[in-house]
């Protein structure tokens, strides 16, 4: 297949590939997470893995995307960033991180809501001039951290969220 829409429910992949790659995933370009009110989960059971895959996260408030990574050592990087407002959750106890480059404002996890349940969510802009993105409203926690990082090549260290929530155990860190 060529399209695909995880519009309710779970798929649970072991491997992940760049987009328009085929892959368990098919190998279109874009995957739209949930429906207009719905939520898709998509649980990565795999190890370490870098993709270029472009994540659509919707348009409205009900609509969006949870991604599980199950391993506490396995680490999601993402090198294009998710569109769409709907929410992003990240459960499980493992890593989802964004490593996309730009020098203007931009959203790695998408323009709405992110909401953090385990693991950690881990921004790192790369490239001269780059800088850390804007966000929606943040909720982290249970055990949830949010980590940004900061390296000679990033010309602004600058995370700015509607708002940030804590909700039980979490951490946020700015280095």
């Amino acid at each position: 297949f060529t399209v695909l829409t995880i519009g309710a429910g779970t798929i649970s992949v072991a491997t992940l590939a760049n987009a328009s790659t085929n892959q368990p995933l098919g190998n279109e370009a874009s995957i739209t997470m949930g429906t207009s009110t719905t939520t898709g989960t998509l649980q990565y059971t795999g190890g370490t893995v870098g993709t270029t895959q472009v994540f659509n996260l919707g348009s409205t408030a009900n609509q969006g995307g949870t991604f599980q990574i199950n391993t506490l050592a396995t680490v999601v990087t993402l090198s294009a960033a998710m569109t769409g407002s709907g929410i992003m959750t990240k459960m499980g106890p493992g890593t989802l991180a964004s490593s996309v480059s730009g020098t203007s404002a931009y959203y790695p996890f998408g323009t709405g809501a992110q909401t953090l349940n385990g693991g950690t969510l881990y921004i790192a802009p790369s490239g001269a001039g780059a800088n850390i993105p804007s966000m929606g409203a943040i909720t982290y926690g249970p055990n949830g951290t949010v980590l940004a990082l900061d390296s000679t090549n990033v010309a602004s260290v600058l995370l700015t969220a509607t708002s940030l929530t804590r909700s039980g155990e979490g951490t946020l860190e700015i280095l």
